[in-house]
């Protein structure tokens, strides 16, 4: 086993939730003692995430590092962005998930190829979203999150909070699967009134320039706040990821009504830096998210039928994902606020599971996974 390296491949540089697990991952498994190579698939975003220097000299070395003669390729990444299958590896994993509620024909040519040796998903119902591929290859092996750098009590980016003020937060994709858009409008038709009540916002287009997205944040906040006076605290631009895990820790209460969604790394990492969560019942499907850990919105099932979404997401067609329902979120946030909610024992039972998902725990299962093969 000792002899035994992995090449891992995906996007190692930009600031997708993939692309966060992947490098946490990697940092995990290069502790173990397994040899890791690194290989970067350049260019998903026009955003290359802003590394403090000992990550970014780990990250580099393993960037410049061989497997070894004996070694399996784990490909980290959606199906449709794989580079190339390793006919030099002893397997070739594939280690993703899909939002959609059946896996599209694209990734199912892409993963019954013969020369996928596995398919891991996070979670059982990501195993049955994937139920078109052959079920000798298919298995569950679960994403992590690093439960030290994200942990309660840790530094909040103090020039955003002010004393007496409470925090709601929204950190994500900027699409409707994320279900950023029922946050404000929750948040702007509910707290209007109330001037200590803030949302932070950082979310993420990933296929335009900081600038752009910007613009479009800018114009997307005055369409949906109307003549609301509740204040939204955007945070714009390219940040680092020090200064990401601060925003983290920054909010008294993280949002993410997720229409659908195979995993929210965003989720984990509020859970495991002890912030409450509200997200819709949908989210109960990533395996991770309970009643007994996070506050449930209700949400109905419905068709995607967003003409926008499809054109710019085709894969989605004929797929169905979650509908939040506003007012319970409107509710919700609200019981929050005045503490009508109970959120530490909430809070307590999260990081608790969180914990049981840290990638040092999650890395040496995957060690487990791949002996056979050396």
């Amino acid at each position: 086993m000792a002899n035994l390296g992995v090449r891992l491949i995906g996007p190692v540089y930009d600031v997708s939730g993939v692309s966060s697990n992947l490098r946490e991952f990697a940092l995990a498994l290069s502790e173990t003692g397994v040899q890791v190579q690194l290989v970067d698939i350049p260019n998903l975003t026009p955003f290359k995430v802003t590394l403090d220097n000992i990550t970014k000299q780990r990250l580099e070395i393993m960037t410049n590092t061989k497997a070894g003669e004996n070694f399996v390729s784990i490909h980290m990444t959606w199906p449709d962005k794989m580079l190339f299958v390793d006919d030099q590896a002893k397997a070739n994993i594939v280690w993703t998930f899909t939002e959609t509620s059946s896996l599209p024909h694209v990734c199912n040519l892409i993963l019954n190829n013969n020369n996928i040796t596995e398919v891991w998903v996070p979670s059982e119902d990501q195993l049955g979203r994937f139920n078109s591929i052959n079920k000798d290859k298919i298995k569950k092996v679960s994403f992590g999150v690093d439960s030290n750098r994200y942990q309660p009590g840790l530094e909040k980016m103090s020039d955003i909070r002010e004393e007496g003020n409470f925090y709601f937060s929204f950190l994500g994709s900027l699409k409707l699967s994320s279900g950023f858009d029922k946050v404000l409008e929750a948040f702007y038709r509910e707290f209007s009134e109330d001037k200590n009540v803030k949302l932070i916002l950082k979310a993420f287009l990933g296929n335009v320039t900081p600038e752009k997205e910007s613009e479009i944040v800018t114009n997307i906040l005055k369409n949906i706040k109307r003549d609301s006076s509740a204040e939204v605290i955007y945070v714009p631009g390219n940040i680092s990821v020090e200064e990401m895990r601060k925003l983290y820790h920054t909010g008294d209460c993280f949002v993410y009504p997720g229409r659908s969604k195979g995993w929210s790394t965003s989720i984990m990492k509020s859970m495991a830096a002890g912030i409450p969560v509200i997200t819709t019942s949908a989210m109960r499907k990533t395996g991770f998210i309970s009643d007994s850990n996070a506050i449930m919105v209700k949400s109905t099932d419905k068709k995607v039928d967003s003409i926008d979404w499809l054109l710019q997401n085709p894969l989605y067609n004929g797929s169905h994902w979650n509908e939040p329902d506003v007012d319970d979120l409107k509710k919700t946030m609200r019981s929050v606020y005045d503490k009508s909610i109970d959120t530490e024992k909430i809070t307590i039972k999260a990081r608790q599971d969180a914990l049981k998902s840290d990638w040092k725990r999650v890395a040496m299962n995957v060690l487990k996974e791949i002996k056979k093969y050396g």
